[in-house]
């Protein structure tokens, strides 16, 4: 989870699916946008959106952290 107190990065409040497995060259990004999916394989556009998704797992509370976060939001509800 990342939360509003972490600075932003790039591709912030886009609707990202990284398709990944063990063979790379069949890695895909789906990207959602008002024309509808985009579907992205070029080597430099995984490269950039795993970038991307390595920048926002940097920010990211670790998974015990993000549980203590949510619990506190409840109690404040």
């Amino acid at each position: 989870m990342v939360t509003f107190e972490s600075p932003g990065f790039s591709g912030a409040g886009q609707a990202v699916l990284y398709a990944g497995g063990e063979v790379p060259r069949l890695d895909t990004v789906q990207v959602d946008s008002v024309h509808g999916p985009m579907f992205l394989d070029d080597t430099n556009q995984l490269r950039n959106y795993r970038d991307i998704l390595d920048d926002m797992a940097g920010l990211a509370l670790s998974p015990s952290d993000s549980i203590v976060f949510m619990d506190s939001l409840l109690k404040e509800l």
